[in-house]
């Protein structure tokens, strides 16, 4: 698994997905919020808990968005994190 603070240019981020950078459990919640606003057509904001190393967590806000070609289709996702 590649960590994200390890990614040097935006080639390093072209064809990948959440899997590439993130442990499965977290991937899975990010795809669910996915398949939601891809469906609703909305963003969607989301604090999420996110452990750490011994035992600590951390609070993130999470903004997740579809991203729409100019006929409206959704063709993507976005995320702010």
């Amino acid at each position: 698994m590649t960590r994200p603070w390890q990614a040097r240019s935006p080639n390093d981020f072209v064809g990948k997905t959440a899997r590439d950078f993130f442990p499965v459990p977290r991937v899975e919640l990010y795809e669910a919020l996915d398949r939601q606003l891809i469906l609703n057509r909305q963003p969607i904001t989301k604090e999420i808990e996110v452990p750490l190393a011994y035992g600590t967590r951390q609070h993130h806000l999470v903004v997740r968005f579809p991203v729409v070609d100019a006929s409206g289709k959704v063709t993507g996702t976005g995320a702010i994190t």
